[in-house]
Order: C-alpha cells, then sequence, then structure tokens
C-alpha cells in the first residue's frame, strides 16, 4: 500500500503541476512513467490473487482452525483493499491524463480563436483590395482622394473587427 499512496501523492502533483503550467511533452512522459508503474502494481498483486483467496474459501474449515480461517479472510480482504487501491490509482492516472488533453484543447482553442480574429479582421480588407485590384476603370479611380477613402475604409474595418474582439475577450 505505499507504494500505491506514493503513486497518488505524485499524481496529486502532477496534477498541479499540469494546471500551474502549459502542458508540455515532459507531462505526458511522466504520466506513461506513472501508468508503468501502476500496471506493475497491479500486475504483481493480479497474479497473486489465487494464491490469496484459495485459503479463505469456507471449504478448508475442516482442514484448518476457525482462528487460521480468521486471518486468511482478513489477508484476503487487505488483499482485496490493496486491488481496489491499485485501481483507484489507475482511475486518478487516466483524470490527469483527460486534464492534460484538456489544457492541450484549451490552448489549441485559444490560438485558434486567435487566427479567427485575424482571418476575420482582414478578410475585408482582402476582399476591397481584390476588388478594387480587378482589371477594370471605373471613373472613381481617376480621383487620387478615394485611394485614401479606401485605406481608411479598410483601417477602420480592421480596427473595429479588433475592438470587438478585445471587447469580447477573443483576443
Amino acid at each position: 500500500m505505499g507504494e500505491i499512496e506514493a503513486l497518488d501523492r505524485e499524481i496529486d502533483e502532477l496534477d498541479l503541476e499540469i494546471l500551474r503550467t502549459d502542458a508540455n511533452d515532459q507531462h505526458l512522459t511522466s504520466i506513461a512513467n506513472l501508468r508503468r508503474r501502476v500496471a506493475a502494481i497491479r500486475r504483481a498483486l493480479a497474479s497473486h490473487r489465487e494464491l490469496v483467496a484459495w485459503p479463505a474459501h469456507t471449504e478448508f474449515s475442516d482442514v484448518m482452525t476457525e482462528r487460521a480461517q480468521q486471518h486468511f479472510t482478513a489477508v484476503a480482504e487487505r488483499f482485496a483493499q490493496a486491488m481496489a487501491s491499485a485501481d483507484t490509482t489507475r482511475d486518478s492516472l487516466n483524470g490527469c491524463f483527460d486534464l492534460l488533453m484538456s489544457r492541450v484543447a484549451q490552448r489549441t482553442n485559444s490560438t485558434m480563436r486567435v487566427l479567427t480574429v485575424v482571418s476575420v479582421s482582414l478578410l475585408p480588407a482582402t476582399l476591397l483590395t481584390g476588388i478594387l485590384g480587378m482589371n477594370f476603370h471605373p471613373r472613381f479611380f481617376d480621383h487620387p482622394s478615394y485611394f485614401w477613402v479606401v485605406l481608411t475604409a479598410i483601417t477602420v474595418i480592421v480596427v473595429g473587427a479588433l475592438i470587438t474582439a478585445r471587447r469580447y475577450r477573443w483576443i
């Protein structure tokens, strides 16, 4: 049980570290190492399951004293507790992995949000420059002041999109 409790403490510390810092490959490596250790403990315990449970059965009451039967039953209960602790530790480790994946997804969502805001900000400017860059010559192209009007419109649209994104905390 001491090893399982040590693993539980390490998992708790790793959970806190993942919450405090950005998720990285080191966290994934730590989870993989802890998972290997938990699996080794579970395999070691499982290999003794029949050996521990066998003497605790009531059909052996004829060949052993009642006190010995109580001891074997207590050992079997303790073994069941150890297996349950190992399973709980494994579940905690799975929760730690889920936490790590949530942090990675959160970082990805933040990146996608910034890219979306940049795209939405620049889309109107791209549309205006694409239309005005076509190979035709309407009369309003003859007025040089319209260049500044279009440039101002593009700037207002981009700044407006960025202000809106900032107001809604998208960036």
